[in-house]
């Protein structure tokens, strides 16, 4: 990996970063905010090109647990993260809301 060094505190940052990313271009992550009710990250997401995709969520963080919930942050169904990335299976035109814990 590339990383920039700072030159008053000393240390290492990389070029970018991402709080959450994703590996296909037809998943757009549209929002990223603080659960209602707890620290939990709310992740809404969605497929935009009208296919079936299987994609990777990536998180800066290794996750504690994730869930899929309804728009009103409701768990749902518990998912299985791998410390800092989560498989996930969309529909065309699928809209999922996850909840995320560290």
């Amino acid at each position: 990996p590339v990383c920039r060094f700072k030159e008053t505190e000393g240390g290492k940052l990389p070029l970018t970063y991402s709080l959450v990313s994703c590996d296909a271009e037809n998943v757009v992550i549209e929002v990223t905010k603080e659960a209602e009710d707890s620290n939990a990250l709310i992740v809404r997401l969605y497929e935009c090109f009208n296919r079936r995709t299987e994609t990777t969520l990536r998180t800066a963080r290794p996750m504690a647990s994730a869930c899929v919930c309804n728009m009103m942050e409701e768990e749902d169904q518990p998912l299985t993260p791998e410390q800092n990335t989560l498989s996930l299976k969309l529909r065309p035109y699928e809209i999922k809301t996850l909840k995320l814990t560290f």
